[in-house]
């Protein structure tokens, strides 16, 4: 198996995934604003509260670092920015091609609307590793591409026949030869690619089920309009109606190869 060294720089974190950063941060942050309300801080304590904790947190589980592809596995360093700037500590990560769980790849988009590719990487402990084009588009399309063709590769060396092996002309122990292959299979298996929720069976469904819903409060609010007000009307000009428009691009066009 041969895999081209490929370096992809990007921000990442050094907790378990991005939902946990994002929990993490969240649940101190509003903790901390609860506290300072509690004790009559105010509207702007209370703010302040809120965000600086959450840039703390952010500040020490999350900053610049890179993803590495190899012959063996993937490395993933990350480098703190409080941590890496005060003692600087760097994270150091590696998961060998036969760990990786599964795998996933698509499209997202951002809260200002922007769309980005992503990796995500499931490893064991529960871990998932997720790289996103937003760094560099050009040098994520190499990563990604890259780092499908060595799964493949992975894949193609685990479903090779036992008889493609080159047998030893020494006899072995019968019980030997046993245990030599247990050893073989429980250690290699097919890196799956999970297909994204806009894949999936329940896509349709539930944009269907969506579209119906917001179509009735638009029309609960056209033959209602002492309820019609400036933020509703952003509300379903700038976050709904673009939101379906996504949702119904990602489910009815083919995805790229």
């Amino acid at each position: 198996m041969i895999v081209p060294y490929t370096i992809y720089p990007t921000n990442s974190h050094i907790l378990p995934s991005l939902k946990v950063m994002v929990a993490v941060a969240t649940g101190i942050s509003l903790n901390c604003m609860a506290l300072a309300m509690f004790l009559g801080g105010g509207v702007w304590l209370g703010m302040a509260a809120l965000l600086i904790p959450m840039f703390i947190v952010f500040g020490v589980f999350s900053g610049s670092g890179e993803y590495i592809l190899e012959e063996k596995g993937i490395h993933k360093n990350v480098r703190p920015a409080l941590l890496y700037r005060l003692f600087k500590y760097e994270s150091k990560a590696f998961c060998a091609w036969s760990d990786v769980v599964m795998y996933k790849t698509g499209k997202d988009m951002t809260r200002s609307l922007q769309e980005y590719e992503f990796i995500e990487i499931k490893i064991p402990k529960n871990i998932t590793w997720q790289i996103t084009s937003q760094s560099s588009k050009m040098l994520f399309e190499n990563f990604k591409s890259e780092f499908i063709k060595a799964v493949k590769s992975f894949n193609q060396q685990c479903e090779a026949p036992e008889s493609s092996e080159v047998v030893p002309s020494v006899p072995q122990p019968v019980q030997q030869k046993t245990e030599l292959v247990l050893e073989k299979h429980s250690s290699h298996h097919i890196i799956e690619q999970k297909k994204s929720f806009y894949e999936t069976r329940w896509a349709k469904p539930v944009y269907l089920m969506l579209a119906v819903f917001f179509s009735g409060i638009v029309g609960f609010l056209i033959f209602n309009q002492q309820y019609f007000s400036l933020s509703n009307i952003f509300r379903i000009s700038f976050v709904v109606i673009p939101g379906m428009v996504y949702f119904g691009y990602r489910i009815y066009t083919k995805k790229k190869v």
